[in-house]
């Protein structure tokens, strides 16, 4: 016994209908794959962010305690 497409009277309606969910199936993924480049980059920035925020604390902090030293420096000398 050959087998056809007759044998299969809904093949055709389920092969569009598979057409059309594979078709959202594809447009989810790439909603996805764009969302996760979008955070990925989002995460890159803010990374960079925290990097020079540590920096500029880095400084400030060097500039306090230059400063305390200074001072304590001066006390000792008397002046």
């Amino acid at each position: 016994m050959e087998v056809t497409i007759e044998c299969f009277p809904n093949f055709r309606r389920l092969a569009d209908e598979h057409r059309v969910v594979l078709g959202h199936v594809g447009a989810m993924q790439r909603r996805c794959s764009e969302l996760v480049a979008s955070q990925a980059a989002e995460v890159e920035s803010l990374e960079g962010e925290v990097m020079r925020l540590r920096a500029q604390l880095m400084k400030a902090v060097l500039c306090v305690g230059r400063e305390q030293s200074g001072a304590s420096f001066a006390r000792r000398r008397g002046g």
